[in-house]
C-alpha cells in the first residue's frame, strides 16, 4: 500500500513467487472493494515467513465490516486483531498455521479488507513471506 513502511522486492525462490520486505516497520496489503475476503467459512490463517533478523513478527487482519469502509476502529463497524509473535525462530522458513480464534477482537470476518505485517525494532527487519491463505 502506499502508507506501508517497507521496501518491497517481488522474487523467486527456487522458481517460487515471494515477496522480500526490507526494512520493515509495517506493511498493508489491501482487497479493498468488490475483493474484499470473506473469511467466514475458515478457520485458520496461514503465511510462511523467513528472516535472519527479526526478534519479534506481527500478522494483523482487519474487517471493514458490511459498509466497506475504513471507519476506524470503534468507530463503526470495523474490527481487527494482531497476533504477536515473540522471538520467531530465525534463519528459516516458519510456517504460520494460526487458528482465527486467535484474533479474538476479529468478531467479524466477511469483509477482511487488510493484513499488515511488522517487525520489532522497527525498520531493522529484512523479511522474505509466501504461502498466504484462509483455510480450513
Amino acid at each position: 500500500t502506499s502508507w506501508s513502511s517497507a521496501t518491497l522486492e517481488d522474487l523467486q525462490i527456487e522458481g517460487n513467487d515471494t515477496k522480500k520486505y526490507g526494512s520493515l516497520n509495517f506493511v498493508g496489503i489491501e482487497a479493498t472493494g468488490t475483493n474484499m475476503i470473506d473469511a467466514t467459512g475458515m478457520t485458520h490463517f496461514h503465511t510462511d515467513i523467513w528472516s535472519a533478523d527479526f526478534p519479534t513478527f506481527k500478522v494483523k487482519l482487519v474487517d471493514l465490516g458490511a459498509n466497506g469502509v475504513y471507519d476506524g476502529v470503534g468507530a463503526g463497524d470495523d474490527v481487527e486483531h494482531e497476533i504477536v509473535i515473540n522471538s520467531p525462530a530465525q534463519n528459516t522458513w516458519i510456517s504460520l498455521d494460526i487458528p482465527l480464534s486467535d484474533f479474538t477482537h476479529l468478531t467479524t470476518r466477511g469483509h477482511i479488507a487488510q493484513l499488515i505485517y511488522a517487525s520489532s525494532p522497527t525498520g531493522a527487519a529484512t523479511v522474505y513471506i509466501d504461502n498466504v491463505y484462509f483455510h480450513n
